[in-house]
């Protein structure tokens, strides 16, 4: 169903893209007294230090005019050096603001300036060479140059790698380069050959080492495999690129159901990490391959996910349609059709609620794949299994949230909260945070409402059920973290908090708080209330303008019946806490006024009626 991935961390392929670098973060033992060696390399960390200060086109343009000062032989190498290095710096900026840019003539444009740094940083590296022939620094950036071109021409990079190499056979970096060539070749024993060599030149070099790993398993050897992955989870236990190749060695080695188990442990711990989710769906293919057992909600639980993760419309829209087949097989598979023929609406009914688990189970599954809403007689009989007092199967009680958010829509979005609030069962509440983020695609009101409701369940007890609310939280901030994929659980939690509490995670907040009095939720001062007590300043003010905006649509006739008719005969009181409620000095909190404003507003949250 989706392409077949390679189980090896994603961050690895990212190092062809580095900037030239020869130095790293490797010590000079490999320095062979060549006179422009260590000048160069201490050129490099000056010109790191300038670029903390300075634009890469500004930084380019001052080593050019240095490059052209007369200067004895030495120095010249380093400067024209370092003059192509500050080029292919140029060269990367431009070519990621091209992919950033909007207007096709802006992105062309800054192409072109991208295409002439890129050339002026070859001409550089090649007068470095014409004056020291065994540069193998200037050979490891060509090399380099050659791969990140927009046609690359990878068989003259391998060239030019092959050759920094052997120039300096203790010189580190050609050889982490190589190896990822012919990785992304899949000649995995060239691959090999390359670490085993590499590995003693840089024994605490950990993406050689799982390279290492990964190429042996792809050769079969999965004994070595392991052991390399023992070795570097010893050092580091909870890192989650090590555990997802573990798990993929379980899988080469016939252990299918194992491996699935652990990959989708691992997706809950980490939840923006694909590596697992690839993997888990490996495991899948493979017993549908193989005639084993699986079931829609396994490829659903998965597919789901990525969706949350995906940015490309093209694959979103893949994703969306693969679930959609899903859920039609799902209603083509159930057992609710007698003879061909389907119940009518009372049957139905009459089989939800009766004492056959199986049987509702069966006609909720019927009624959520199908594309037309059933009949209020059903739907009504649906959300009757809501509570766990009236239907005892968290199953059952988990597939009506989710046919009731698909059907009854947005203004659904309040129920399904509270059950998913008050359930005790993960599943349950996996199902609600499931529904209220996909309520998000109907309209802003929908998307505001999702946005506060799922910020609530951030730190739920259950990993999975946190999980997706941070999912889907990403998903409609139209933003991934960014992490390294082999980061590990407390990583991934650490940047996620980060992230809520950043710019974007606050804009979204604000975003929402601005709408969520639109949305007529009858539990709105409760929602309200947690983000009147945020850490961010900018998000609290928000919160108290909604609860102005609460109090302002309720004095309408319409809020009021609106009001009056959730609350019922409690509304005459909440309407007098409401009207008393704290205002900011000139109708605004402001940083000032805030320290007297607050404490009104959590005294009063703590007594209105319930």
């Amino acid at each position: 169903m989706l392409r077949r991935a390679v189980l090896v961390p994603l961050s690895i392929g990212l190092l062809l893209l580095a900037a030239p670098r020869p130095a790293g973060a490797d010590t000079p033992g490999y320095l062979l007294g060549h006179p422009w060696e260590k000048p160069i390399l201490d050129g490099i960390a000056e010109q790191d230090r300038e670029l903390k200060r300075m634009q890469p086109q500004a930084l380019a343009g001052k080593y050019q005019r240095l490059a052209a000062r007369r200067a004895e032989t030495n120095e010249t190498v380093r400067r024209y050096y370092l003059l192509g290095r500050a080029h292919g710096k140029n060269f990367e900026s431009l070519r990621a603001q091209a992919n950033q840019a909007r207007a096709e003539r802006q992105k062309a444009d800054l192409l072109k300036q991208a295409d002439g740094a890129h050339g002026q940083a070859l001409q550089a590296y090649r007068e470095v060479l014409a004056l020291a022939p065994k540069c193998y620094f200037a050979y490891h950036d060509l090399g380099v140059l050659e791969l990140q071109r927009a046609r690359p021409d990878v068989g003259r990079a391998v060239q030019y790698l092959q050759h920094s190499a052997a120039l300096n056979p203790r010189y580190p970096s050609p050889l982490r380069k190589l190896a990822l060539v012919h990785q992304e070749r899949r000649e995995f024993a060239k691959v090999a050959e390359i670490l085993y060599r590499l590995i003693p030149l840089a024994p605490n070099d950990v993406v050689a080492r799982v390279t290492l790993a990964g190429a042996l398993a792809e050769l079969g050897q999965l004994d070595a495999s392991r052991r390399i992955l023992d070795q570097l989870l010893a050092v580091d236990p909870e890192n989650i690129g090590y555990l997802a190749q573990k798990a993929d060695l379980d899988f080469r080695g016939g252990r299918v159901d194992e491996a699935q188990q652990q990959f989708r442990t691992l997706s809950e711990k980490s939840p923006t990490n694909l590596l697992p989710l690839q993997g888990y769906m490996r495991c899948l293919d493979w017993k549908r391959k193989n005639k084993k057992r699986v079931t829609a909600e396994e490829y659903l639980w998965a597919m789901q996910r990525m969706l949350r993760l995906e940015r490309r419309p093209d694959v979103r829209n893949k994703l969306k349609e693969q679930i959609k087949s899903i859920k039609q097989q799902q209603a083509e598979q159930t057992e609710v059709k007698r003879d061909g023929k389907l119940p009518g609406p009372e049957d139905l009914a009459r089989i939800l609620k009766g004492p056959q688990e199986e049987g509702r189970y069966q006609v909720i599954a019927f009624l959520n794949a199908v594309n037309q809403p059933p009949p209020k007689l059903l739907l009504d009989a649906v959300l009757s299994r809501l509570s766990a007092k009236a239907e005892p199967s968290a199953r059952v009680r988990a597939l009506a949230i989710e046919i009731a958010g698909r059907q009854l829509g947005w203004g659904w979005m309040p129920i399904a909260r509270l059950v998913a609030a008050q359930d005790r069962d993960p599943k349950v509440r996996l199902a609600g945070i499931d529904a209220i983020a996909r309520m998000a695609d109907q309209g802003a009101n929908a998307r505001a409402g999702a946005v506060l409701v799922l910020g609530r369940f951030l730190d739920d007890s259950d990993r999975s059920v946190a999980a997706a609310a941070r999912l889907g939280l990403l998903e409609l901030g139209n933003g991934r973290l960014r992490l390294e994929e082999n980061a590990s659980d407390a990583a991934h939690r650490q940047a996620f908090a980060k992230w809520w509490a950043g710019p974007q995670g606050e804009d979204l907040q604000i975003e929402a708080l601005r709408r969520y009095a639109d949305i007529k939720d009858p539990f709105v001062e409760d929602v309200l209330a947690s983000y009147a007590r945020a850490d961010s300043f900018f998000v609290r003010q928000a919160a108290h303008e909604a609860f102005t905006s609460v109090a302002e649509l309720i004095a309408t006739p319409e809020g009021r019946r609106w009001y009056q008719g959730k609350r019922g005969s409690g509304f005459a009181a909440f309407e007098r806490w409401i009207q008393a409620l704290p205002k900011p000095a000139e109708g605004r909190l402001t940083r000032e006024n805030a320290a007297a404003v607050e404490p009104q507003i959590v005294k009063w949250l703590d007594a209105r009626p319930r």
